[in-house]
């Protein structure tokens, strides 16, 4: 190719079309700030308050969810993303009430640990309907669990507090294939 207002010059010298590509068309985040204390029975999923809600514009719309929950928990749990009702982006092997995203066994039964899960998933809900996708978590025992702080919290300086977050962006669908 040669140069135009329609080319690209690349690293190797050469001129091409202008890459395509699809949109970014809506943009939702949500920041969770202080600590929360969720009583949790063992071996059940249980909503966090980590929700967030979105209106996509075409059935062919992708959601790319990204972001963190902060656990501070004794023993081992695990967390899940769910669309509405539906899990996502879970294991498919093992007991169904047990497959997760993320999974952290606090394996010293370390009081001072704050696990991080991360987030990164693309989701094809296909619906033009508002849809809302969440963080759940799993654990082994029934008891309290800890948004956002150590399992025990001993503010005296030498400790640290996270934030949990999610953010959603609608792609269009030529965006990713």
């Amino acid at each position: 190719g040669t140069a135009s207002s329609t080319t690209v010059l690349y690293g190797d010298g050469t001129y091409k079309a202008e890459p395509g590509g699809g949109l970014i068309l809506q943009v939702l985040s949500k920041h969770i700030t202080t600590n929360v204390s969720v009583s949790i029975s063992g071996h059940t999923w249980t909503d966090f308050g980590v929700s967030l809600a979105i209106t996509p514009a075409s059935t062919g719309s992708k959601i790319w969810i990204q972001g963190n929950m902060s656990v501070g928990h004794w023993g081992y749990g695990g967390m899940r993303l769910v669309r509405d009702s539906t899990a996502i982006g879970v294991n498919t092997e093992g007991s169904p009430g047990s497959r997760a995203i993320c999974h952290a066994g606090n394996e010293s039964h370390n009081q001072y640990t704050n696990l991080t899960f991360p987030i990164n998933w693309i989701d094809s809900p296909s619906t033009t309907s508002a849809v809302t996708y969440k963080y759940q978590f799993w654990y082994n025992t029934s008891g309290t669990i800890y948004l956002n702080r150590e399992y025990s919290d001993h503010d005296d300086g030498n400790r640290t507090y996270a934030v949990s977050t999610m953010t959603l962006a609608e792609l269009s669908a030529a965006t990713i294939s």
